[in-house]
């Protein structure tokens, strides 16, 4: 019984990650222009947003991107805590993630190891829109998903449009989710951004591998 609820919990963990992915491409595909999916993923050139984590998740995370959000940093680093039939659970998250056009890094910074893949989120949707413009394949498969938009709300100032779906509430603001809640099998994580500049000059830096960090690259086999 226990091993069946833990494969269900693991099981559901793992969608609701995937679920969250997939409405943000959703989401970022709805700001894109042109009749080819260009990657201007925001409505704003430049910024770094720091938010907090809470939940049964606490934390931090970091933002950085320029180009339109076509080269992003994400730094987090948080503590999960669960307990399942009087079992503490407890995960420790300090990771960095880099997309930089057509190329993401997925790194562990605790563990000093990481991998570089092809954005295979773009490639995907951009063969999914199969001739149709971003912005119309976007909310055709978020009604597909019986996602809606439920209201309005000021965070630090912006005016956000919040949407629903897959059971992820999302406030998004040019494109960009400044507070993302969820709930699944009574485990919350709530993502809310505390501070927010934009049009600022991000550092280089910010965009490439630490030293230290033994990649994997997972782009050559694609290239041969």
């Amino acid at each position: 019984m226990f091993a069946e609820q833990k494969i269900k919990r693991m099981k559901n963990l793992k969608e609701l990650t995937l679920s969250l992915i997939f409405i943000s491409l959703i989401f970022n595909l709805g700001y894109t222009q042109n009749n080819e999916l260009n990657k201007k993923r925001y409505y704003v050139e430049s910024g770094i947003i720091k938010y907090k984590i809470s939940g049964n998740t606490k934390g931090t995370e970091e933002i950085y991107f320029d180009k339109w959000g076509e080269r992003e940093a994400q730094i987090s680093k948080a503590v999960t805590e669960t307990t399942f039939f009087g079992i503490k659970n407890k995960q420790e998250e300090n990771t960095l993630n880099i997309l930089d056009g057509d190329i993401s890094y997925g790194i562990d910074l605790k563990k000093k190891t990481g991998v570089k893949t092809l954005n295979a989120g773009v490639t995907t949707m951009s063969a999914m829109c199969n001739g149709k413009s971003p912005r119309k394949m976007g909310k055709e498969m978020l009604k597909q998903m019986g996602g809606k938009k439920i209201g309005e709300e000021e965070i630090l100032g912006k005016k956000c449009e919040i949407w629903k779906a897959l059971g992820t509430k999302l406030w998004l603001w040019k494109g960009i989710p400044l507070k993302i809640s969820s709930k699944i099998l009574g485990i919350e994580r709530v993502t809310e951004a505390v501070e927010i500049k934009t049009n600022v000059k991000i550092d280089e830096n910010r965009f490439q591998v630490p030293e230290g960090i033994k990649i994997t690259d997972y782009t050559e086999s694609k290239n041969k």
